[in-house]
């Protein structure tokens, strides 16, 4: 199940961000997208991301927590394991189009699939390196950093770019915007402050965060 929560259809050309439930043991068909790079937050269950790479066919496992990035012309594919299903946050650079969705033909018996660092990353790598995932799209820059706050931590962010969006990849906690309105965040919630808001999580387990900021270059 596919659920889009800013793409084209509510009017955004240069993101999209959709929620993907796949059930335990399926898969999607093989597929490529010609001019989108693709960025997935696993935020419960687990599964497996196969992509080409210099003519071999890579298998990597995914788990709650993992960060996912599919270049444009990657022949890729995201399956949940038997038994167990698999949640992501997918956000594409540009927006994604069914038009733009190229599904492949792949016959996998033809390879011997090998285990190598390609597409997957656990968010820690993301976070303790210090370097977000940056994309250059269309005259915009897309940073997508990784916030850890501790078990009972608060911090306080200031949405001062064009757009800033966050996303819960674990655990569960509560956001207020301006001291003012206050709400329960899970896994999957998306929260847009508005330009200039201030923004604070709380949380008494744990929170992992995606703050997905925008810079026209």
């Amino acid at each position: 199940m596919l659920r889009e929560l800013r793409g084209v259809s509510t009017g955004m050309e240069e993101l999209s961000i959709a929620l993907i439930t796949l059930g335990p043991g399926y898969k999607f068909p093989f597929e490529k997208h010609p001019i989108a790079t693709e960025i997935w937050l696993a935020h419960q269950g687990a599964g497996e991301v196969a992509s080409m790479k210099d003519g071999d066919l890579i298998k990597e496992p995914v788990r709650a927590g993992d960060v996912v990035r599919v270049d444009p012309t990657t022949i890729h594919r995201l399956g949940a394991e038997d038994n167990s299903g698999l949640v992501v946050t997918a956000f594409s650079f540009p927006a994604w189009r069914k038009e733009g969705n190229q599904e492949v033909t792949l016959n996998e018996s033809m390879y011997a699939p090998r285990k190598e660092q390609h597409c997957v990353l656990p968010v820690h790598a993301v976070h303790d390196a210090g370097e977000p995932i940056i994309v250059d799209q269309n005259g915009f820059q897309w940073k997508l950093g990784i916030k850890r706050i501790r078990r009972s931590g608060v911090i306080t962010m200031n949405a001062r770019e064009e757009r800033l969006y966050y996303i819960v990849v674990t655990g569960n906690g509560r956001v207020m915007f301006d001291l003012t309105f206050e709400s329960e965040v899970s896994p999957g919630n998306l929260i847009m402050p508005e330009v200039g808001q201030r923004v604070e999580f709380t949380t008494n387990s744990g929170l992992i965060l995606a703050q997905l900021s925008l810079k026209e270059e």
